[in-house]
């Protein structure tokens, strides 16, 4: 099966997407559960403040998803 396969798989089936993504973010939780050291726990969880760099986007919205994804992560995972 090659990527083109895969893709037209998946767009017929989208509950093969979803379980994609499942396996995606248990891995993730798995990975950061086991490297303490990661960037995930020596940044992107302390980070307090970000510059607002990227005007076209609403003021405040991009900590707004980093605090989405940090705690989604600390989570422990299985609440998508």
């Amino acid at each position: 099966m090659n990527e083109t396969d895969v893709f037209m798989k998946m767009k017929k089936n989208p509950e093969m997407v979803e379980k994609v993504k499942d396996d995606w973010y248990d891995l993730d939780h798995l990975y950061f559960r086991k490297n303490k050291d990661s960037i995930f726990y020596t940044v992107l969880k302390n980070v307090s403040e970000f510059p607002e760099y990227l005007e076209y986007f609403p003021k405040g919205s991009i900590m707004t998803k980093i605090n989405y994804i940090v705690d989604f992560y600390l989570s422990g995972g299985q609440d998508y």
